[in-house]
């Protein structure tokens, strides 16, 4: 019998909202920091809308998901700019596919598409998440077995590097795949529910398009 995976603890519920704009803000000094408030973005628009609760980011666990809506069922987050591809690599599906088979667990992609642009443009967090909140597109729920199917015929390629920092390797390549935005539209089908007026961060998003669905639990 296959041992499950193990997995990170959750993570302890936010503060306050801070009342001056300025408490806990930070300036941005490299892309990656924008990438990552992006996705943080996304991340707290579902949990606001499809509820669950985040976890923590562990090293020393074997898999982290980002949201967990119960014992069984797990969400995956991306920040997608609309008309843009998505990143997949190919060790976080391989984890993925060993999850749903050795937890006995679902798992779901949840894919963030925004109109954001140039995230680069907004000088500091809180200035990058009033941006955010006025530019989701939609949300797109997908199962994580059709992310598998997807990759079966998509192209597997070199993403980028991991730095030493990380694996003590230097430069070592992480293959994956571009999640195409024509995939990302044939998955936007069917009859979307909508959401409105949802606050993030204390931002207010206004209304747009869900895609797909989540088991009844």
């Amino acid at each position: 019998m296959s041992t499950p995976l193990r997995l990170p603890a959750l993570r302890q519920p936010g503060a306050q909202l801070p009342i001056w704009d300025w408490v806990g803000n930070v300036t941005f000094t490299s892309w990656a920091q924008t990438r990552h408030a992006t996705g943080q973005f996304a991340e707290e628009l579902v949990l606001k809308l499809l509820g669950g609760e985040a976890m923590v980011t562990d090293g020393q666990a074997d898999i982290c998901p980002d949201i967990r809506l119960d014992a069984r069922t797990y969400l995956e987050c991306k920040s997608v700019g609309r008309g843009k591809n998505g990143i997949l690599y190919e060790h976080i599906l391989d984890r993925g596919v060993r999850f749903v088979r050795r937890n006995k667990v679902k798992l779901f992609y949840v894919f963030c598409i925004h109109s954001l642009g140039r995230a680069g443009d907004s000088a500091d967090l809180f200035a990058l998440r009033r941006r955010m909140a006025t530019s989701i597109d939609r949300l797109i729920i997908v199962p994580f077995s059709e992310v598998v199917e997807y990759t079966k015929t998509a192209r597997l390629q070199k993403m980028n590097y991991r730095s030493a920092s990380r694996t003590g390797k230097l430069n070592e390549p992480m293959p994956g795949w571009k999640i195409s935005a024509a995939a990302l539209r044939k998955w936007s089908s069917g009859q979307p529910t909508f959401a409105f007026d949802t606050l993030v961060y204390g931002c207010p998003t206004g209304g747009f398009p869900i895609y797909g669905a989540l088991p009844c639990r």
